[in-house]
């Protein structure tokens, strides 16, 4: 009887395992019915061209047989090697999978998206479509596009960006930069019936911004956002934008920030209030944490501040940095079980010198009565950061400005003070009613400068007794308030406007702590 050497067995063992590893996934065994077949159809959400350093929102939808196949993943390349965020999707429970194709080589002519789609039980396959990527040239525009808040629920206000202009160099090196083409008209659109600028123009750097408000879909949803750079005497261009929107409804923050309460513009040194509304399905949410950041770093007098009983939460913003330009303002929401929402708004910082205003503004007594006498003060001035950058009255005071004190509740009418020889105004009013959110402008113009406002905001108590009313309203109207650079003195206000809850005494009533404030932060900021 014969028996197998082991060197045999082992070998072939090794050959039964080499063939089994050989098969190719979705391979048949002997007798096995064919794999069905999926198809793939590859869109994109504008004309079939593009140039360097634009966006494209390219889809796929994988079908088998007439119906959707969920879940298989799909995977995106092209023939240009752009880049694709993500590179591989899943598709949703229409077959669809979506992505976002960044054109960041200079390659022209004709460009191969391919989509291939994998999932269990199903034969491998894959689509294609081809767009058209215009040769770079000086005549040839191209534009970029970003949102502030990607994920924000419908309703909620935001803001877009990007530059608009040609991608030619004349070096022989790609080097991947726009040069900004100013004036350009830009054209923006988006599939959920969004509320867009009519018109939107570059600044002379190519630069665009746009403040708009999110429609209202009834389901998350991705949205595809459209934007179009036109010029005299260049070829236009488009991009398009993949942007996740949350749902408009009651289980959904939607964060809408106002404009700031000012104006359109502020200065270094300046003081802007922000409001932002907290809603869920259009009702007004209190007492919801509202965190307010910002793009330029400004220091907030709250930071963090609950919605009342209206869902609004208010806030103040000092610029104490040497920094100007577009500031973009978010306010982030997070609702017990309802998540998290957030929203933006722009506000215009500009450059200070010898002619731009700058106005500061503060209000005592931190803690008003209703219906008491309350003082605003400040100064008005210009200031430079040429040298060192703080304001510097004795040198920089204006004289004979004049500064017009309004509210935003309308408790008194408008009225103007002029400032002294040392850039000085004060001035009395009278507090608004009871928890009741008012917002005190201070707005300052004198010839031959460009004017300026401020605006603080503050939260009046409950009135006292008649005698002890009237013991406040005449202390407050006896009461002198010298002129810094500190920050507004606020009363804090929870749910419903409660008066008396806390208040910010972090802000500084002298101009040395105000300059000493100010020193800090540059030297925080340089670290």
């Amino acid at each position: 009887m014969g028996y197998l050497r082991p060197s045999l067995v082992l070998f072939a063992l090794v050959i039964l395992a080499v063939g089994q590893a050989s098969q190719t996934p979705g391979a048949l065994a002997a007798g096995q019915a064919p794999l069905p077949a999926m198809g793939v159809s590859v869109r994109i959400y504008q004309p079939p061209q593009t140039t360097a350093l634009d966006l494209m929102v390219v889809s796929a939808t994988v079908t088998s047989a007439g119906q959707p196949v969920v879940g298989a993943n799909v995977s995106f390349a092209d023939s240009f090697q752009s880049s694709f965020l993500p590179a591989t999707v899943s598709t949703n429970s229409s077959g669809v999978a979506i992505t976002q194709a960044d054109f960041i080589n200079p390659n022209a002519h004709n460009d191969a998206i391919v989509a291939s789609a994998t999932a269990d039980g199903y034969q491998p396959s894959n689509g294609k479509l081809v767009v058209y990527s215009f040769p770079i040239s000086i005549q040839q525009l191209t534009v970029t596009a970003s949102v502030t808040n990607d994920g924000s629920a419908g309703g909620s206000t935001e803001v877009i960006q990007g530059y608009v202009g040609t991608v030619w160099s004349s070096t022989t090196t790609w080097n991947g930069k726009i040069t900004g083409v100013g004036q350009a008209a830009v054209t923006i659109s988006d599939a959920i019936g969004s509320a867009f600028p009519l018109n939107v123009t570059t600044n002379y750097l190519g630069f665009y911004s746009a403040s708009f408000t999110l429609g209202e879909p009834a389901s998350q949803v991705a949205d595809v956002i459209s934007v179009s750079a036109a010029a005299p005497l260049y070829n236009g261009s488009t991009s398009t934008l993949l942007v996740q929107t949350a749902r408009y409804g009651k289980g959904s923050l939607t964060v809408t920030v106002g404009p700031v309460l000012q104006g359109a513009a502020s200065t270094i040194l300046g003081f802007a209030t922000l409001q932002a509304r907290v809603t869920a399905g259009g009702t007004p949410v209190a007492g919801v944490p509202v965190t307010f950041s910002d793009s330029l770093g400004a220091l907030f007098f709250g930071k963090v501040e609950s919605t009342d009983s209206s869902g609004l939460a208010t806030t103040t913003a000092y610029f104490v940095y040497n920094d100007s330009g577009l500031d973009v303002f978010t306010a982030t929401a997070n609702g017990t079980g309802l998540g998290q929402g957030a929203g933006s708004n722009t506000l215009l910082v500009r450059d200070n010198g010898k002619t731009q205003l700058s106005v500061s503004e503060i209000l005592s007594p931190s803690d008003p009565v209703a219906g008491t006498a309350e003082r605003v003060a400040g100064e008005v001035g210009w200031v430079s950061g040429s040298v060192s950058y703080m304001w510097s009255p004795a040198q920089n005071a204006v004289a004979n400005a004049t500064v017009v004190i309004s509210d935003s509740l309308g408790t008194f009418a408008p009225f103007s003070v002029t400032t002294d020889g040392s850039g000085v105004y004060a001035a009395n009013f009278t507090a608004p009613p009871p928890g009741e959110t008012d917002v005190i402008k201070a707005s300052a113009t004198a010839p031959g400068y460009t004017g300026s406002a401020s605006s603080v905001f503050l939260v009046a108590g409950p009135p006292l007794a008649a005698n002890a009313t009237a013991r406040a309203s005449s202390s407050s109207s006896s009461t002198s308030t010298t002129a810094s650079l500190a920050g507004p003195t606020q009363t804090s206000h929870g749910p419903g406007g409660s008066a008396g809850s806390q208040y910010y005494l972090a802000l500084a009533l002298t101009l040395v702590v105000a300059v000493s404030l100010v020193a800090y932060a540059v030297a925080r900021r340089a670290r």
